[in-house]
């Protein structure tokens, strides 16, 4: 189960130092791959790659800073919570679409060569399924809304359906993909979005991230994103729509967990959050 935070940042001028409070899972080995991959075939998507300490406790990198703002920061600003309703604008339509092209550059950029030698991506399909299947079995608290029980005996029931062990087993064309869907991770400026944040990256593919993207709960909790915008300038064809519609249901329980009472992320998020998860979860399953 993902922790809260990670890692540590040190601002300066032109560079960012990230410094990692975890690494079992070689979360700086994967992130200095990526941003030097990064820089070789699709330079300035995300940070440039200066210098790095992989081996020291703690490891460290240090990037060029890029500059802008988060797409989180923008949303956030135009979002009030008021009472048990979330309420918010959106993102810009070419906020949207830059979001989408960079998304696009990032799973195209790479050629076929160099993904044979990354990872899979951290939460791939078959480890998120044997993930969630093992924190099933945890004690959990629903607390009292009869609603929020019903979408936890739902989200069981379809965990052990067959429904995810096809999305586990599916071979499908590989593209280097970020491992984080969060909103913070898009950074705009200029008319143009970059990307932060690769210490999950590695090979995997398009409908998985896209439903990794659009399921997060920092695209949907303001409701900031149009990801009917978003899945439409991704073109996803037939085959990956369907794996992207069983991806998302993947992700929404994913998110349930996170959410209840007993999880991790319960009190990190606005009132009203679990209710929201809870109907997102029965409507997608």
């Amino acid at each position: 189960m993902p922790v809260a935070s990670t890692h540590d940042l040190t601002f300066r001028r032109d560079t960012v130092k990230k410094t990692y409070r975890a690494w079992a899972r070689g979360e700086p080995q994967r992130e200095w791959a990526a941003l030097r991959l990064l820089q070789q075939h699709a330079p300035g998507l995300a940070p440039a790659p200066v210098s790095a300490e992989l081996q020291a406790e703690p490891p460290s990198i240090v990037m060029t800073r890029l500059p802008g703002t988060s797409l989180a920061d923008s949303a956030v600003t135009a979002a009030p919570v008021t009472g048990r309703c979330i309420t918010g604008g959106r993102l810009t339509a070419d906020q949207t679409e830059a979001m989408a092209e960079a998304l696009h550059r990032l799973h195209t950029a790479i050629p076929v060569t160099d993904l044979r030698d990354q990872p899979l991506r951290n939460w791939h399909p078959a480890e998120a399924v044997g993930n969630l299947r093992a924190w099933l079995t945890d004690v959990h608290e629903l607390g009292e809304d009869p609603q929020t029980a019903a979408a936890f005996d739902c989200a069981s029931r379809w965990l052990q359906s067959g429904d995810p062990d096809r999305l586990a087993a599916a071979d499908v064309p590989p593209v280097f993909t970020q491992g984080d869907g969060n909103l913070s991770n898009f950074i705009w400026s200029d008319g143009e979005v970059r990307l932060v944040d690769f210490e999950d990256s590695g090979h995997g593919d398009r409908a998985f991230e896209l439903a990794d993207t659009v399921e997060h709960i920092s695209m949907w909790v303001t409701d900031a994103v149009n990801t009917d915008q978003l899945n439409d300038a991704l073109a996803l064809d037939g085959a990956e729509r369907v794996r992207f519609d069983v991806s998302r249901r993947l992700w929404a329980v994913f998110w349930l967990l996170m959410l209840l009472p007993s999880g991790p992320a319960h009190a990190r998020n606005p009132v009203g959050t679990l209710d929201r998860q809870v109907q997102r979860v029965l409507r997608l399953l």
